[in-house]
């Protein structure tokens, strides 16, 4: 199960696995103490680490991972682990930021002159971004159906969700 990282905790991944299913998503960095990473104890441990480094913690049996990106990536993962030479990378096309980036003075060196490189992605990451489009898109295509009122009423908002699912299914299946 791949979860965002509005639902990724450790106890809920430890759940997961006693019930029989694997687990990972992305994890926030503001998280509370008690559902924090360990690898982020703190934005100053991982705030400064060159482009592409990975830091790993495995903890109850689950794979706590910080990856520098553009940002840093913080992930949670009970479906991967990691070799003795540490965590297995998979090589990806990747495009190089424009100017403008947040982030562009840390990631536009590593592409030189080149618009688009093979750069090294763990396989964690790639497995995610592989899995979890279909929320993505079904959250695009239900925000064309979904009514824009607001609503205090919580059966209403669960309603008029419901029913922009049920469109967005029913035309996809036309």
């Amino acid at each position: 199960i791949y979860t965002d990282n509005l639902f990724t905790t450790e106890r809920l991944l430890c759940t997961l696995r006693n019930e029989g299913f694997g687990g990972a998503g992305t994890v926030r960095m503001n998280r509370t103490a008690g559902e924090k990473q360990e690898i982020a104890e703190g934005n100053a441990t991982t705030a400064h680490l060159p482009w592409g480094d990975t830091r790993l913690v495995a903890q109850n049996n689950v794979l706590q991972m910080a990856f520098k990106d553009n940002r840093v990536v913080l992930f949670m993962s009970t479906v991967h682990g990691c070799t003795h030479q540490g965590l297995e990378t998979v090589e990806k096309l990747r495009k190089r930021p424009s100017k403008s980036s947040s982030n562009a003075a840390t990631t536009r060196p590593i592409f030189g002159i080149h618009s688009t490189k093979h750069l090294p992605l763990p396989v964690p990451l790639d497995d995610y971004n592989h899995h979890m489009g279909g929320v993505d898109i079904a959250d695009q295509l239900r925000v064309g159906f979904a009514p824009s009122n607001v609503v205090y009423k919580s059966w209403k908002a669960l309603f008029r969700w419901l029913l922009g699912t049920i469109c967005a299914n029913c035309w996809r299946l036309y």
